[in-house]
């Protein structure tokens, strides 16, 4: 054999080598079941979300019967989520510029900051994992590859609430209870305000009306995150990108994303 012949067969043998390492099927996923340790699978191809799904379901040994897929979900995590950094500069923000305006708003901030940094985020796939329903369309049933979260519960039995309260935190879920009840359970913060942010467990934010002359019922389900807004302050025009932004949106939208 030729010199250069040898020579092309070795960079052939190589190069191929490299494809077919780079181009091998890896699906690692992380599961979280509330009444067992994390778990985790890994595949050497790409499974659909329905097979993680229940492979999930066997390996946690959870109920299926009793599964809450209203609040269960799907993590991207290939990805850090840089949104909890931009909220937190945010906010940091509007309390400085609070505090130096002497406006009461700028302990609401903090203290929103403290709870927000005890929660967990991770970029949440808004669509439900309920396997029955993710075979009958396959757009919600997609092959995943690189690294994913699932999450499994049963239903909760709990309400967040946090924003312009001086009661920040969870709260008994009761059925019936509509946001204004809640709200002032845990202190609104401005009497005046006349609608509430509220992050169903599915990731949809709605409206509520909370004012005496504007009020009507609305259902909360268990799990849900209830959000009072808080005051915005006018920011300088040395934070022209900032100024384009409502920090209330910025919070809201971490939410969404938010580990249970």
């Amino acid at each position: 054999m030729k010199p250069w012949t040898i020579i092309f067969y070795l960079i052939l043998c190589i190069s191929t080598g490299l494809a077919s390492v780079s181009f091998a099927a890896s699906t690692d996923i992380d599961i979280h079941f509330e009444s067992s340790p994390p778990n985790h699978l890994t595949y050497d191809y790409f499974p659909r979300l329905d097979e993680v799904v229940l492979q999930a379901l066997d390996k946690t040994g959870a109920n299926w019967r009793m599964i809450d897929w209203f609040t269960s979900g799907i993590y991207d995590t290939n990805v850090k989520l840089k949104l909890k950094q931009q909220v937190f500069g945010v906010i940091a923000k509007q309390k400085a510029i609070a505090s130096k305006r002497y406006h009461e708003s700028w302990f609401y901030w903090s203290q929103l900051r403290h709870s927000l940094e005890s929660l967990h985020y991770a970029k949440r796939i808004f669509q439900t994992i309920d396997p029955d329903a993710i075979r009958l369309r396959l757009s919600l049933n997609p092959k995943l590859s690189g690294n994913w979260l699932i999450t499994l519960k049963y239903a909760p039995k709990n309400v967040l609430v946090l924003g312009g309260i001086t009661k920040p935190g969870s709260q008994t879920w009761q059925p019936r209870l509509d946001a204004r009840s809640y709200v002032q359970t845990a202190g609104l913060f401005d009497g005046t305000i006349s609608k509430v942010i509220v992050i169903q467990p599915d990731g949809k934010v709605e409206e509520h009306p909370i004012g005496y002359w504007n009020q009507t019922f609305s259902e909360i389900a268990p799990g849900a995150i209830i959000y009072v807004p808080l005051p915005v302050e006018t920011l300088p025009i040395i934070y022209p990108n900032d100024r384009l932004q409502n920090p209330n949106d910025l919070v809201v939208e971490l939410l969404r994303n938010r580990l249970p």
